[in-house]
């Protein structure tokens, strides 16, 4: 029975580590999670960051990650510092405005990317 339980552990481990993806957006910040959802934003591996399901993320190169979240009502915008790791949680009146504040080019949805669309072969790039 123990040997039955362990074989059962064992392959439900594999099966969802096959399920699990990860890719790397900038500064160490990774866009994680099973496939068929949208995924969440973490700090290396295993630090979550964002935990609400991310609908789009962009970067700038001045060190700034930026996107928006689907259950996070009404501040569902999002800024990440990656210098020093803080997240600032905005409406979208606000976002706009902070992103180009930040030095940063506004937010445009044909450069957003999210588990899918890594899934689908994009890649994420910082403008």
């Amino acid at each position: 029975m123990l040997k039955l339980l362990t074989i059962v552990l064992i392959i439900c481990f594999l099966m969802s580590s096959l399920a699990w993806k990860s890719y790397n957006l900038q500064d160490g910040y990774r866009l994680q999670g099973f496939i068929r959802t949208h995924g969440r934003i973490y700090k290396s591996y295993i630090f979550p960051v964002i935990t609400e399901g991310v609908m789009g993320v962009e970067g700038c190169r001045k060190g700034y990650i930026y996107g928006w979240v689907i259950d996070k009502q009404p501040k569902s915008y999002f800024i990440i510092n990656t210098g020093n790791d803080n997240v600032s949680w905005l409406n979208g009146n606000n976002y706009f405005t902070e992103v180009r504040k930040l030095g940063c080019k506004s937010p445009d949805m044909n450069h957003e990317i999210n588990l899918t669309e890594f899934e689908l072969g994009h890649s994420f790039i910082s403008r």
